[in-house]
């Protein structure tokens, strides 16, 4: 199956489809997969996400030693897709919607998958790439 050209319009759109004709409030997530670095295999991906937000913000709340957390964030959108992800399946299974209850979301629609997305500089990965490849370059220059 093609990927759509706006994931997040399409969800948005099926979003409200759905809600439509059922009478329920809901959420969608469209799912592609992806390779992590240094793992082995496929997990999915949320690059579509209308109807909820997609990332939860634990910083300043407190951990189970009731210290504040300072950096904890979860991306809950990829964490749905990643276990819709090995409903669905990436061979011959067929599977091509997930209905998941209970997920810890709350109903709303403040904004799709950018949310989710950092700057290079912002990305631990990205960055440490680049300090390499700054210090290969000053190595070459002495």
């Amino acid at each position: 199956m093609l990927l759509p050209r706006n994931a997040d319009a399409s969800a948005a759109r099926l979003r409200r489809s759905l809600e439509r004709h059922y009478g329920v409030r809901l959420a969608v997530i469209v799912v592609d997969s992806r390779v992590t670095p240094m793992r082995l295999g496929t997990v999915g991906l949320a690059i579509g996400i209308s109807g909820f937000d997609p990332v939860t913000d634990f910083r300043g709340t407190p951990d189970i030693y009731t210290r504040k957390l300072k950096v904890t964030r979860i991306n809950v959108a990829d964490d749905i897709a990643s276990s819709a992800h090995l409903l669905m399946g990436e061979a011959d299974e067929r599977v091509g919607l997930v209905i998941v209850r209970k997920a810890p979301i709350m109903l709303q629609d403040p904004g799709g998958s950018r949310k989710t997305r950092l700057k290079a500089t912002s990305c631990l990965m990205t960055s440490s790439l680049a300090a390499i490849k700054k210090r290969r370059a000053n190595m070459r220059i002495r």
